[in-house]
């Protein structure tokens, strides 16, 4: 009789534990493994890069490259992506993501502060203004698709980036 209760306690145990790692992976799953969704590695696109206007050699101009850090003689130059006031970024996922904070970092060469807004698939999550790197959290939500619109900057009509993440962040 014991051997038969220990047995059906440590089905019910096994199962338990099975269903809870299980409900981990999915929920880790869709939150792309909590890494970089956007990222080329995770098969990041931008889909209207005919439309826009790169910068730099080779893969340093995409806004979705895993370098962050570059060694070039001239830094006016360095890599980075460039749209008119206005227009679109647009950066479609391979499968929709749970994300809550989407980090970008502008083009900061100089004094510039950038005026924008990030939309996630229709959603406005955020407009204002920026320097450098920005940090955008948001309530979690299921994302297949994040634009970002230009409303130019302090110097002139243009947004440039030079990264772009979109992560679930715990």
């Amino acid at each position: 009789m014991n051997t038969l209760i220990l047995f059906i306690f440590l089905n019910v145990f096994d199962f338990s534990l099975t269903y809870i790692c299980q409900g981990y992976t999915s929920r880790s799953f869709i939150r792309g493994h909590y890494r970089d969704v956007l990222s080329e590695q995770n098969g990041g696109l931008l889909e209207n890069a005919r439309q826009i206007y790169f910068y730099g050699n080779g893969d340093l101009k995409s806004p979705l490259k895993n370098n962050l850090y570059f060694s070039q003689d001239n830094l006016f130059y360095f890599g980075h992506a460039r749209c008119d006031r206005d227009e679109f970024m647009i950066f479609p996922s391979t499968q929709a993501y749970q994300i809550n904070t989407i980090r970008i970092r502008f083009w900061d060469y100089d004094t510039r502060i950038h005026n924008f807004q990030v939309y996630c698939d229709e959603v406005k999550v955020y407009e204002g203004f920026a320097q450098g790197v920005v940090q955008i959290k948001f309530s979690e939500r299921i994302v297949q698709k994040i634009r970002i619109k230009s409303l130019g900057n302090s110097i002139n009509g243009h947004m440039s980036i030079v990264k772009v993440q979109a992560i679930y962040q715990l």
